[in-house]
Parts: structure tokens; sequence; C-alpha cells
């Protein structure tokens, strides 16, 4: 009787102990990933807000008006403010091309859309709107890739 209480007990504390231990990981690498951000991050314009969207096609966003956008982010999809906006885009793969910020002033309810496009060895990004109820879009920002020095 008393070998079965014993066992019992033991067991009892062997799987608290297992559960706490799970429990410690997750909140240690919760607390790892949410200290994992840039002290002037990005952060969404709130849905109830005015706010345009930004969306980019090939082409990442680095920044949005001088706040970097998260690392861990799993789209290029961005809630931002009506007003003067400047983006910082990124392209390529091994050799990215540095392009200096493009600035276009977004409207409320508009959405707005990075595209890439390069010609004869010139890369450059388009800013493309999207007024609300329409289906045609215009350049509203662009920009190109500043020259590489040749290394010869």
């Amino acid at each position: 009787m008393i070998s079965a209480s014993l066992t019992l007990k033991i067991e009892t504390l062997q799987a608290k102990n297992g559960r706490t231990r799970h429990g410690l990981v997750f909140f240690a690498l919760a607390g790892f990933l949410a200290g994992c951000a840039y002290p002037n991050q990005f952060r969404h314009v709130s849905i109830n807000s005015p706010h345009s969207v930004l969306a980019a096609d090939h082409v990442k966003v680095g920044a949005i008006n001088g706040q970097p956008t998260s690392f861990w982010r799993s789209s290029e999809h961005f809630r931002i403010p009506p007003g003067r906006t400047t983006v910082n885009p990124i392209s390529g793969v091994w050799k990215f091309p540095d392009y200096p910020g493009i600035e276009f002033s977004a409207t409320a309810g508009c959405r707005y859309v990075l595209r890439h496009q390069a010609t004869n060895d010139c890369h450059m990004v388009f800013v493309w709107e999207r007024p609300p109820g329409a289906s045609d879009e215009r350049v509203v920002g662009q920009v190109e890739a500043k020259r590489q020095k040749s290394n010869d």
C-alpha cells in the first residue's frame, strides 16, 4: 500500500515537472521571438482607422517611412497611413540593387503595389495605385537602382 502510494506521487511529480519544463521552453521561445523586433519597427495602422494597403510583387519592403519592416513577416502586405509615404524597396536574390526611397502620397482606401522591372540591365521599382472601385492602375512613383561601380 505504501509502495503504490509512493510510486503514484513520484509519477505525478514527474508529469508536473515535464509540463512545467515544456511551459518554460514555450515562454522562453515566445520571449525570444518577441524580443527580436526592431526598436522603431513599422506597425500596421489599425483596421478601424483610415488607411491604404501597400503590397509588393517580386519586391521586398525594407522600410516604410523610415521604420524597418518586421523580419518575421509572412507576406509583403501592409496597412499604411494616408499622406506622404516613403518606401525602401529591395529586389534581387544574390545581387541586391541599391534603391533610394520611393516617395508618394497615399490616399485612404487606395491600394498600392510595388513592382520590379529590369530592362537593359537597368533595375526599377514602380508604385502602382488603384483607387477604390477602379479596375485600372496608374504609376504614382518610381525609382531607379543606383549604378554599381565596377571593380575593373
